[in-house]
């Protein structure tokens, strides 16, 4: 993602990835507090293993009774279906744009029908989707943020992030400024 300052493009930051302990013991911390949800974030991790992540809900929800939301990206339909069998309530997947020809020059490698196949799916599971988009994004005009307010409308989320493009030094669009058009794209090679 073009914009985002800790995407794979990005290979100047330390990555890290909880292990199932530290996420427990993060959880019954939260949990004694009161706190009802657990919101379990990865991004685009392909390497994540869906059955680990399958069993670590199952897990969170035994010991704490708590709701958990995921957040970890687009997933073959098995890996959805798995991870609803536990009891999930939620899932953040956001679009980031519904504009095509927008989200695919932000989002090199992905395909923008993928993107709405995943949403779908997650919908037709049960899950209680989320999905967004970001306000001032290179390229982007006024009547694009209309269309993606008719497509929240039309899709019925039940949960939508909605923010301000920042520009990241480390990224393609680090001079971007909201209005602009693709040209910062141009130069920026993979």
């Amino acid at each position: 993602m073009f914009y985002c300052g800790i995407s794979a493009y990005n290979n100047t930051i330390t990555r890290y990835t909880l292990s199932r302990e530290e996420v427990l013991c993060a959880a019954r911390k939260i949990s004694g507090c009161g706190i009802k949800t657990v919101v379990l974030q990865s991004g685009e991790d392909r390497n994540m293993d869906a059955g680990w992540l399958e069993e670590l809900i199952r897990e969170l929800k035994r010991r704490f009774d708590t709701a958990v939301t995921l957040s970890v990206g687009e997933r073959d339909y098995s890996d959805y279906k798995g991870g609803r069998k536990p009891g999930p309530t939620g899932y953040l997947l956001k679009i980031e744009t519904s504009n095509r020809r927008l989200y695919e020059a932000l989002h090199p490698g992905m395909d923008f029908k993928n993107r709405l196949s995943c949403l779908e799916a997650l919908k037709e599971l049960g899950y209680q989707v989320g999905s967004g988009c970001i306000v001032g994004l290179a390229g982007q005009t006024t009547r694009m943020l209309a269309d993606d307010i008719i497509f929240f409308k039309r899709h019925n989320f039940g949960m939508l992030g909605v923010g301000p493009f920042v520009p990241h030094s480390r990224t393609p669009l680090k001079d971007a400024a909201a209005g602009e058009d693709f040209s910062a794209l141009r130069s920026w090679h993979c």
